[in-house]
């Protein structure tokens, strides 16, 4: 079984028992947002394709993009399914993704 198929079983099965949804830190929005700098933007974007290029379709998820010496450090949130309305997100669901001061992906930290 796939381990993407197998988050989206335990997701179903943690909603359908009333698990409570993590809620994200300040500084999360979506790919296109505008409270990104154009640099951050940027980044995002970078990320965004590569993961997208991986899995070989879409991803729903919430970035946040920090400068570090490299370039930056884009953290990426998995959105698991909606509640109400709202974006449910679970521990361990997300990745860091490092992207160079030259727009190209260094390296994908998976997540916990």
């Amino acid at each position: 079984m796939s381990l993407r198929l197998l988050t989206r079983l335990m997701l179903v099965a943690l909603l359908a028992v009333g698990c409570r949804r993590e809620e994200l830190s300040e500084g999360f929005h979506r790919a296109d947002s505008s409270e990104f700098t154009s640099d951050e933007a940027k980044a995002v974007k970078v990320a965004k394709a590569q993961l997208e290029k991986a899995d070989g379709k879409r991803i729903d998820a919430r970035y946040r993009a920090t400068r570090i010496p490299e370039g930056f450090s884009v953290h990426v949130e998995y959105v698991m399914g909606y509640q109400r309305g709202q974006p449910v997100f679970l521990p361990g669901c997300f990745c860091v993704v490092l992207v160079s001061t030259q727009w190209k992906v260094i390296r994908i930290l998976p997540g916990a």
